[in-house]
């Protein structure tokens, strides 16, 4: 089959094989930094000593051109079909921009500014872009292809269904210090009930579960549509196996 490996050697040399090269090639030195690499990608960021961004594909890199960003979001998303890679940029006074850098551009070490005030990337799927904005006094607001779906949502907290047809997010309530979990499913949204911690798995519109602090107990919860209900009391940790 066809493969491809990058791979850190005598420190900080970002090197790259592919299978039928006779040896592995120098990509980059003194790389101190890489973003956004995975098996399913085969594209990224990586930064150098010298306080450059490289794009790198096919194990040849280009300097992204931008000189407003003076650092980059660990959160950077890569699409090996696409040969896009999209990410937070921000400039020197820390604000957020969203940007892609595919291989069309490529030879031209060019990127193209998508949103201004990005505060997260909260899933990039197909065609669908979730980030979260600031609202301009520091609110985060979420945001899908471009329209407003909800505010004071906790960047990080939004996932999709695994049915694909919902999004379940986080938000904190204005004045309680509490935290209400929410669920959208593309025209309105409704309130699951208040969650205790970061935890939760959103199956469908009829099955999503979390846990919730009931009077100083942690309750395993499960909203099936229509209402909430503890199945288990004391809880310790959730997880979840997809099959």
């Amino acid at each position: 089959e066809k493969y491809e490996v990058y791979y850190i050697a005598g420190g900080h040399n970002l090197k790259y094989y592919k299978r039928g090269d006779k040896d592995s090639s120098l990509v980059k030195d003194y790389v101190t930094d890489i973003y956004g690499a995975n098996q399913q990608a085969g594209v990224f960021l990586c930064y150098t000593q010298d306080g450059i961004y490289y794009f790198v594909e096919n194990g040849k890199p280009v300097a992204v051109s931008e000189e407003a960003i003076v650092s980059v979001d660990r959160n950077v998303i890569c699409d090996k079909a696409d040969g896009k890679v999209t990410f937070i940029g921000y400039d020197a006074s820390n604000k957020g921009t969203l940007y892609a850098m595919s291989n069309k551009l490529f030879n031209k070490g060019k990127i193209e500014a998508l949103e201004t005030d990005v505060v997260s990337i909260e899933f990039i799927e197909g065609k669908e872009l979730c980030i979260c904005k600031n609202d301009g006094t520091g609110i985060p607001e979420l945001y899908l292809n471009g329209e407003r779906i909800a505010t004071n949502v906790i960047p990080g907290s939004v996932q999709k269904s695994a049915d694909r047809d919902h999004l379940v997010y986080a938000c904190n309530t204005f004045g309680t210090g509490k935290v209400n979990l929410f669920i959208h499913d593309g025209k309105e949204e409704k309130v699951i009930g208040e969650v205790a911690d970061g935890k939760v798995i959103a199956v469908s519109g009829k099955a999503v579960y979390y846990v919730a602090d009931v009077d100083g107990t942690k309750h395993f919860m499960k909203y099936n549509g229509k209402k909430s209900k503890s199945l288990a009391e004391n809880v310790m940790e959730i997880g979840y196996i997809f099959y």
